[in-house]
Parts: C-alpha cells; structure tokens; sequence
C-alpha cells in the first residue's frame, strides 16, 4: 500500500486551524469558570473542558486571567453581536441611546453576565487583577463604544457635550 504524503499546511489553513482552537479553549473555559469559578479552575480543568492540551490553551492565552478577560469579552461579544455603536444614526440621539440602552440591559441581565458578575464579586478579594481584566474586557469596551458615538453625535451637531468621556461614563 502506497504511503499517503504529508502536506505541509498553508498559512490561512494554519490560521483557521488556530482560531478553531481558540475557540475551542473559550467555549471549554466558558463552562469552567461558569460552573466552578475562578479560583477553583485550573488550567488543566480547562484543557480537558475544551479537549486540548494545557501547552495549547497557554500557547492561545498567556495566563487564567488573560483567559477569564476573554470570556468575559465573549459573554459581551454575544450580546452584542452585530451591534456596533458605529452603526447607529448620530441625528436620531433619543432612538441611538434607546438602542444602546437596551442591547446593555441584554447584557448585563443574561444569565451568563449575572454568573460573571458573581465570580467576580466571590474572587476579586483573592485575585485583584481579575478586577482590571474584567473592567477592560466588559465595562470599559462598552463606555468606548458609547464614547465614539457620542463624539460623532458631537460632531454632526446633534448634541453639545463638553466631556464626551465623562458623560459616556454616566450612560
């Protein structure tokens, strides 16, 4: 029987193959930290949640924070999926902010946000930079989102906003 040659994979294969198991690594991360916490899930956990070796879910994510950060960035990214403050009209600010209102409301009241929410507040005490991972993966990517519309809402005269920053941080 003739032997079968190896093809060397291309880049875009190679890439594909890499975001597969990324993704992978999130979805089993996701039902981890969901089920058990932080603290109380390991890395090892984690790998064998998502059926890789730990060497590639630290070869994909730097630490157990960084990987907490990009849960908590998928929670968001699920809610908010195919919404992007970009689209909405900067001349209709009543219906824009309705908008943004509700789709964070989806958010912050899912199931999925609550659970993070609480492993959060049980695991910040003994993991302080959980804290910042968490602010720069949820709350912050959202307040920038909101920021950029308000400074084009600015910028189209449709409202007067000294502070932009502060004010999309009192959204």
């Amino acid at each position: 029987m003739p032997k079968k040659e190896a093809h060397p994979m291309s880049m875009p294969d190679m890439r594909e193959e890499a975001v597969g198991k990324a993704a992978l690594i999130l979805r089993g991360a996701r039902r981890a930290f969901l089920a058990g916490g932080f603290g109380a899930v390991s890395m090892d956990a984690i790998a064998r949640e998502a059926g890789v070796s730990k060497a590639t879910v630290y070869a994909h994510f730097g630490s157990k924070e960084d990987l907490f950060g990009a849960v908590v960035a998928d929670v968001a990214e699920e809610r908010f999926a195919g919404f992007s403050a970009r689209e909405l009209d900067p001349r209709d600010i009543e219906a824009s902010l309705n908008t943004i209102a509700r789709r964070f409301l989806d958010l912050v009241l899912s199931p999925e946000a609550v659970a993070v929410n609480r492993i959060m507040i049980g695991e910040v005490t003994r993991f302080p930079a959980l804290g910042d991972v968490f602010w720069q993966a949820g709350p912050e990517r959202n307040r920038q989102q909101i920021e950029g519309f308000l400074r084009r809402a600015v910028e189209a005269g449709s409202l007067a906003i000294d502070d932009v920053r502060l004010a999309a941080e009192q959204f």
